[in-house]
């Protein structure tokens, strides 16, 4: 198109492993309704291909940090009634960083059932 780039956006590569933390809010008081890690591998020389998600145990240590970070994140954004949905990397030299958050219930086409069962 002959138009010279004028600035690039960089993303951080974040290592570890991914959280879903979803919760429930009202009046700024969350409480986790379930945690799970992302299942991904190596398929076809793709690195990270989604598989699904394990529910994971909310008393868990790491756990019990990802959701005292979260209740951090539902506070700035002021999210204090409502359902969230959000998803951490954890690395243990770094802790957890924010991959992204939705006042949402979870999605996933159903593999969450797992949690409803």
């Amino acid at each position: 198109m002959n138009v010279a780039n004028t600035a690039v956006l960089l993303q951080e590569y974040l290592q570890g492993v991914e959280f879903v933390i979803d919760t429930v809010s009202l009046d700024g008081q969350h409480k986790m309704a379930g945690c799970w890690n992302y299942m991904k591998g190596s398929v076809n020389g793709a690195a990270f291909v989604y598989f699904g998600m394990k529910l994971v145990d909310g008393a868990n240590p790491v756990s019990q940090e990802v959701f005292a970070y979260v209740k951090q994140v539902l506070d700035a954004l002021e999210i204090k009634n409502w359902c969230g949905h959000a998803e951490v990397m954890y690395h243990p030299l770094t802790g957890p960083c924010l991959v992204e958050v939705g006042s949402r219930p979870h999605g996933g086409e159903g593999i969450f059932i797992e949690g409803a069962r």
